[in-house]
């Protein structure tokens, strides 16, 4: 069997955590904290969850079928998508999801918005994301912050 990984590759990605954890201190307790559970996975736990993978992998429903009087058997799509992707993200790793949160006391989303409107550093901020492709989004609704003409145009 080859390995997953390059040599090259694993040891700039240790570099990288490395500086992460010099730099960082909520790195370096993530690590740590990580490090501890993963002291608790056995091998013998990583093969029964990559054989777990596997059987999901192949997962079917039974429908009984009253017409025939005889159970039909239908591949289980859903969770063996399920178990695709997981098996993927085990070998590739997970795709990099980015998010900005926005927090404050404020009573709803109208007085949040209303106060971003007033700022015009908020403003600048927030037109600097949307050109990157970040959209401020409330309950599925995109919200649109400012008209074609931008802050300090």
């Amino acid at each position: 069997m080859k390995p997953l990984r390059t040599m090259p590759a694993l040891d700039q990605s240790e570099r990288r955590l490395n500086d992460a954890i010099e730099k960082e201190p909520a790195v370096r307790k993530v690590v740590k904290k990580s490090a501890r559970l993963a002291d608790r996975i056995t091998e013998e736990d990583r093969d029964k969850s990559m054989e777990v993978i596997r059987e999901a992998l192949g997962a079917t429903n039974r429908i009984y079928d009253r017409e025939k009087g005889a159970v039909d058997i239908y591949p289980d799509s859903k969770t063996r998508l399920a178990a695709a992707t997981l098996l993927l993200a085990y070998d590739e790793g997970l795709p990099v999801k980015r998010s900005v949160v926005l927090t404050g006391d404020f009573k709803s989303a109208d007085e949040l918005i209303a106060g971003l409107k007033d700022s015009p550093e908020a403003q600048r901020v927030l037109q600097a994301l949307s050109g990157q492709g970040v959209k401020l989004v409330h309950e599925g609704e995109v919200i649109e912050l400012f008209s074609e003409k931008s802050p300090g145009q």
